[in-house]
């Protein structure tokens, strides 16, 4: 708005007494011999205070700004000198990442190493028959396949091929123990035949309710809860929970020609929609009723139940929302998402809204929930992570920026959490920095390692992710004169050169022809090699040349 008449009169009345102050001094200075002159002249001054009071402040407002503004440029070249410092170690730091994951490619994933074995694992505890012999040598083969996929993993040095072909005859013979245990299961299975269970009971048929109910604890280390006891045909009715909305029956008889123990599988109950489940879960749990669980703790379970169940059904309907799939593909996910949640100590819920925020992405189901499953493992890891939509934000940024595929999404986790937890850094902080960056790091011709590798140096210095994740992009877009999209950020370009030839010849004449930015006339070098180069140069710079760099190229890093 405009100044009103009144603001205006006093302004101009200001102006005429500070020309009247500066006036009055003039006077003083000339004829400080003349005591009479002089004693009437600083009374006037005296009048004129509150301007001096004023002029005063402004001249020390001016001094603050100077020191400021050397401060400032004194961060800038010190921030400049330790990133150039460093831009070697982390060029040797992204090629050891990238050796790495070379490495680890070798042999791959640990879902693609064990194979089947995980569900092979599950259907034996599932029926309780883990007392079997060759049940026990699987188990034992698949535990030493584990050890040796976790050594080469966590491994730091060269992986040699007669560690690689180790691991390959390991995972052959579990493969091969796992297959004769498959055909163990199928005579097992529910409905199909009865198993010897090699144990014997004694005295009659009065006594043998409690050495049934024994057996059955041997048989499912304890998992078993007693269904029922037929005393005519001598059978115990047991059940084990196999999963969060699972539970199997199983059958113990006795023969009546040698006292022999038997063991049959019965049925498995699993929740399908919400009320046919809750339904299914009431007479399922009516059987612990003839057991000795009390009234109040199955209600206390219904209602936990109940709960659970409705939390899944919430999160499916979210999902349901942004993608266009057959029933037979959700069932498919929610069997997916339990073996998922489970592994990562998740709820099928927690997953499966994970799952819908990728998928809102313009992402398919399959692809959603390799994302979801990587934002979780991230949200454990990388502390401070409040929620795996925060997780999930800095991976589709570091996805999108360096133009990456979903089933890499894992991969960019585990480079997070290998450099967090070998450096100053965590690896929600590289996350962070990747999140305001990845783009303008990938557009200035540096690779994921290479980024992380200077997210990691820079760090060191300033200890703020956010505040490095900033000047990496400014710093990459000046480099590059992106001019508009710096005043797209915000950022004062007037110092900026106009063209890139120009200002490939500044910093070329500041460094004594030692830092060119291109690699020839149509390339650019990118933003490592820069710094690279920058470091190697320093050294013989003078104060002004640094004071000339630092602003032209990263006045806002």
């Amino acid at each position: 708005p405009a100044p009103t008449p009144e603001v205006l009169s006093e302004e101009k009345k200001f102006l005429a007494d500070v020309q009247r102050y500066y006036n009055l001094q003039l006077e003083l200075a000339k004829h400080k011999d003349n005591k009479p002159y002089v004693a009437e002249i600083e009374k006037e001054l005296e009048k004129l205070q509150e301007v001096k009071t004023t002029l005063d402040k402004i001249k020390d407002t001016e001094q603050e700004t100077e020191k400021i503004k050397k401060a400032r440029v004194e961060y800038e070249q010190n921030l400049a000198k330790v990133i150039g410092e460093q831009a070697k170690a982390a060029e040797k730091q992204a090629d050891t990442l990238a050796n790495k994951s070379r490495q680890k490619a070798k042999f791959g994933t640990v879902e693609t190493v064990l194979g089947k074995s995980g569900n092979t694992l599950a259907e034996i505890e599932k029926l309780g028959t883990t007392d079997n012999s060759q049940v026990q040598e699987f188990i034992s083969s698949l535990e030493r396949l584990k050890k040796i996929y976790n050594e080469l993993y966590k491994k730091d040095g060269v992986i040699t091929d007669e560690e690689i072909a180790k691991l390959a005859d390991a995972k052959n013979q579990t493969e091969e123990y796992r297959k004769t245990v498959e055909r163990l299961l199928k005579q097992m299975e529910l409905g199909n035949g009865e198993q010897d269970t090699g144990r014997f009971v004694s005295g009659d048929s009065t006594t043998y309710y409690d050495q049934l109910k024994k057996i059955a604890a041997e048989l499912t280390n304890g998992k078993a809860k007693i269904a029922g006891f037929k005393q005519e045909t001598n059978t115990l009715t047991y059940t084990v929970k196999t999963g969060t909305k699972e539970i199997s029956t199983f059958t113990l008889q006795v023969r009546d020609l040698d006292h022999g123990v038997t063991k049959a599988g019965g049925s498995v109950k699993t929740f399908t929609t919400f009320f046919d489940g809750i339904k299914r879960k009431l007479k399922e749990v009516s059987q612990y009723v003839m057991g000795s669980s009390p009234v109040y703790q199955l209600i206390a379970e219904l209602r936990k139940g109940i709960q659970y169940v409705r939390e899944i059904d919430l999160a499916l309907t979210e999902l349901k929302k942004v993608t266009d799939e057959t029933d037979e593909t959700y069932d498919k996910f929610l069997k997916t998402a339990a073996k998922t949640g489970e592994k990562l100590g998740s709820t099928i819920s927690a997953v499966t809204e994970a799952t819908a925020t990728f998928a809102k992405l313009g992402y398919n189901i399959e692809q959603a929930s390799e994302m979801a499953e990587a934002a979780l493992v991230y949200k454990n890891v990388g502390d401070g992570i409040a929620s795996a939509e925060d997780a999930a934000d800095s991976i589709i940024s570091t996805l999108k920026g360096f133009g990456m595929e979903a089933f890499e999404a894992m991969e960019i986790v585990d480079r997070f959490n290998e450099v967090g937890n070998r450096f100053a850094i965590t690896s929600k902080g590289i996350g962070e920095a990747l999140r305001l960056s990845a783009s303008a790091l990938n557009e200035g011709g540096n690779s994921l390692d290479e980024s992380i590798a200077l997210i990691t140096a820079a760090n060191e210095v300033v200890n703020d992710p956010s505040s490095v994740g900033t000047a990496l992009k400014t710093l990459t877009l000046r480099l590059r004169g992106s001019k508009t999209e710096l005043e797209e950020m915000g950022e004062d370009v007037s110092d900026m050169a106009t063209t890139t030839s120009q200002l490939q010849a500044k910093l070329l004449a500041l460094t004594g022809g030692k830092v060119d930015i291109m690699l020839d006339a149509n390339t650019f070098k990118n933003s490592t090699q820069i710094l690279r180069e920058m470091a190697e140069a320093w050294e013989d710079m003078t104060d002004i040349q640094r004071a000339e760099w630092c602003p032209y190229v990263q006045k806002c890093a």
